[in-house]
């Protein structure tokens, strides 16, 4: 979406930074993301252990 916003350009969007808001959801999702596939890997390995 970001990219959609930077072709379309105009000095709304600069004045907004609309391009920047979604590089920044982006990466806030990518990271949080990131965070529940540990979360879910340690839980996994717990469940594991508390088979033994």
């Amino acid at each position: 979406m970001a990219d959609a916003y930077r072709k379309a350009g105009g000095a709304l969007i600069e004045k907004l930074h609309f391009d920047q808001h979604c590089d920044t959801l982006a990466k806030s999702y990518a990271a949080m993301a990131d965070e529940f596939e540990a979360l879910a890997k340690a839980e996994r390995e717990a469940a594991k252990e508390m088979k033994k």
